[in-house]
């Protein structure tokens, strides 16, 4: 269950690196990322007082979005136990929050699945469908303790950028041209990833595929970097 919400300090340089050179890395449009409480009906994979309250997290990552995840999560603490679940959908958004967001999930010890929630008007998850978990999303995962992913649902990965024009590089607003990462915010990358036990090689990857393109990651190859996922269903 989750209790209380750990603070994060590790590795201030890859944080305030990337968050800095890549600030305006609004790589997608769409509703902000926004969370809710949801919880599932005895029968669903769940019998009791395991049916127990799972967090939905869906929508565009930005770089406060980790704060208003454990604001949300310090509320619920106060409205009831909850597991420690998110179940995950996002297009991607802002690098150094998807960062920021994927090392609570790790201080957390959280499993994530990858997944949209269908609910009533009472919160109760009446239909799960497969989701996307794309571009800075995949990075959020990967801080994740656990992650689910069901067939159909996609982990998909491109090469880190921000809109923007020459004169302002930081420019949350989509411009007319992509900037991308330089080897020193690829580096920064890197030493997250690696950090949280993935290995570096799938930034490599990544960062070979164009902005305006989508690589999704297999099975196969999410164990060969180290990023193993259940399949449940």
């Amino acid at each position: 269950m989750i209790c209380n919400v750990p603070k994060v300090c590790l590795s201030a340089a890859v944080l305030g690196g990337i968050a800095a050179v890549m600030a305006g890395c609004a790589t997608v449009g769409g509703p902000e990322m926004s969370f809710r409480r949801a919880s599932f009906m005895e029968g669903q994979g769940c019998r009791g007082n395991d049916c127990a309250s799972v967090i939905v997290a869906e929508g565009r990552m930005t770089r406060e979005t980790p704060r208003q995840f454990a604001e949300f999560v310090k509320a619920q603490a106060k409205v009831g136990p909850t597991r420690n679940v998110v179940m995950m959908s996002s297009p991607g958004g802002h690098v150094g929050g998807s960062i920021a967001m994927g090392l609570m999930l790790r201080s957390l010890g959280s499993t994530v699945l990858v997944a949209k929630a269908d609910t009533t008007a009472d919160g109760t998850i009446s239909n799960m469908q497969p989701a996307r978990c794309y571009s800075a999303c995949a990075y959020t995962i990967m801080g994740a303790k656990r992650r689910i992913v069901p067939t159909g649902s996609q982990i998909g990965i491109h090469r880190m950028h921000s809109f923007g024009n020459a004169s302002d590089p930081t420019r949350e607003t989509q411009g007319t041209r992509y900037l991308t990462a330089g080897q020193n915010e690829v580096g920064l990358l890197k030493k997250y990833v690696s950090g949280v036990g993935i290995d570096p090689k799938v930034v490599d990857l990544a960062e070979t595929i164009s902005p305006d393109d989508i690589r999704v990651l297999s099975v196969d190859e999410m164990r060969r970097f180290r990023m193993p996922v259940d399949r449940p269903f």
